[in-house]
């Protein structure tokens, strides 16, 4: 069972840090993209871009830059120990030599992104205005559709009134309406306190382990 399980384990564990790194790889594109000139919805801190080598107005991402590539790369390394590891037979073979080189350099590379974008989140500052500028009123079509049906009016002919001038079917500001969208997850109910629930669950599993892995090495080493 333990020659049988070399070589899976570290391909689990290693997809289950690119999973991670794929949504860091997803945040980093999106800021890469808001903190352009072109949108300028959030500003990345001067410590985590680095300046051109010729344009001096020029602040370049690199910790973003790195991180999303980072995150194909551990893809391809989690890829590369199934490719080992899915042509073998039972027991022990010489080729599971070969996954420790990408199961290594995959955790490293978590590890080190997961450190990386902790400063770029810290010191990200967000210009509200400009964020709250680039909303389309059409944006809230839906939620003055959903308004008229709780008057008693029926969806289709709501839904041909919004259709006819998405633009002007909501009145007021359209990021308001998003407070109204109350279920799991959406703008109105992040469900912050849930997910700081998992979190705390997760990291009194790691200290607890971590306490046994220790109290076990300690019996090991006899210190």
């Amino acid at each position: 069972a333990v020659q049988n399980d070399r070589g899976r384990s570290e391909a689990l564990m290693l997809r289950v840090a690119a999973a991670a790194l794929t949504d860091l790889g997803r945040l980093a594109r999106d800021l890469i993209a808001y903190s352009g000139e072109a949108m300028g919805f959030v500003a990345l801190g001067p410590e985590t871009t680095t300046g051109s080598s010729i344009m001096p107005q020029k602040r370049n991402p690199d910790a973003l830059e790195i991180i999303r590539g980072a995150a194909a790369r551990c893809r391809h390394l989690a890829a590369q120990i199934e490719d080992v590891y899915g042509g073998l037979g039972a027991g022990y073979h010489r080729d599971l030599q070969l996954t420790k080189e990408p199961f290594l350099e995959g955790v490293v590379l978590a590890v080190d992104c997961l450190t990386t974008i902790q400063p770029v989140l810290g010191s990200l500052a967000i210009d509200v205005e400009r964020c709250r500028g680039a909303v389309l009123p059409a944006t809230a079509a839906t939620d003055a559709i959903y308004a008229e049906v709780a008057r008693g009016t029926p969806f289709r002919q709501a839904y041909r009134q919004a259709a006819e001038d998405p633009q002007s079917a909501f009145a007021g500001d359209p990021a308001t309406s998003w407070r109204g969208r109350t279920h799991a997850g959406a703008p109105g109910d992040l469900s912050f306190g849930y997910l700081e629930g998992r979190r705390n669950a997760g990291r009194t599993w790691v200290a607890e382990r971590r306490r046994h892995v220790s109290q076990v090495w300690s019996w090991f080493t006899g210190e």
